[in-house]
Order: structure tokens, then sequence, then C-alpha cells
């Protein structure tokens, strides 16, 4: 995996570049055989002077995740600032990931407030032709 240091670089046959300065709500661009895929586990906002141009495919949580202040605050955009980013972003395709629930114990799962799509807007997104519904183990090859 890219050094955490480093903005740019290779990793064997795929060029990385990081996108975005917050230490959570950035992403980065791995690109191979002209493809270019963003991955923003913990969402990227569609306000950010940094939003890329000309992705392939977009994987990103659809979930939210709120702390206390004081334990990080907002770890996950949620639902809405995807829908907005990704209205944005324009991507060829887009999946989600980073959304399972985790079990937990401590401070962060007795403050946490994990808040996941509706099932009004999971039927909504798939009625986008863009959106991948990938599952644990499987995958998708960008035509």
């Amino acid at each position: 995996f890219p050094n955490p240091s480093a903005n740019k670089g290779n990793l064997g046959v795929f060029a990385f570049e990081k996108v975005g300065r917050h230490f959570l709500h950035s992403g980065w661009i791995f690109e191979a055989e002209g493809k270019r895929v963003f991955y923003t586990p913990h969402g990227f906002h569609h306000n950010n002077p940094m939003l890329p141009k000309n992705i392939d495919l977009w994987i990103s949580s659809l979930g939210g995740y709120q702390l206390p202040f004081w334990l990080g605050g907002e770890i996950a955009l949620g639902f809405n600032y995807h829908q907005q980013t990704l209205e944005k972003l324009k991507p060829r395709f887009f999946t989600r990931t980073h959304d399972v629930q985790k079990p937990g114990t401590g401070w962060v799962s007795r403050f946490g407030k994990s808040i996941q799509p509706t099932d009004q807007q999971m039927s909504n997104l798939k009625n986008d032709e863009r959106f991948i519904p990938l599952s644990a183990g499987e995958y998708f090859q960008i035509p």
C-alpha cells in the first residue's frame, strides 16, 4: 500500500495519487491501463476544490458514522454527502465499501452512531445504471 507520506508514486503497474488534505475525508486515485479508480472509504466532500475529473470507478462508503468531537467527530460522511459528491464527480461507475457494521467495545461503540442508507435510498441507487452492487469477494472489471 502507498506510503502515507507519499502523495504520488507507483505501486507495481498502478500509478497512485492522494487527493485531499483531510485526514479522513481524502482519497486515492489509482490508475492503470488508462482507467482511473477513486477510493474514498470515509467519503469525499462535494465542495472540495480537489474533486477529481474523469473517474471511471468511484469506491466510497454510503453510510455515515458519527462520534462526539472529542473522539474524532464525523468519521464517514454518509448517504446525503455521497449523493451530492456523485452528482459533481460524475464517475462512469460507482460501488460501496467500508459500510459493514463492525462489532466493537469501549468508547467508540458506546458513543458512535452509524447511519445507514434507508431501503428507499438503496432502491434508488439500484436504479442507477452506474451502481455496481458488489459483495465481499466479488469483483468488477471496468470496461
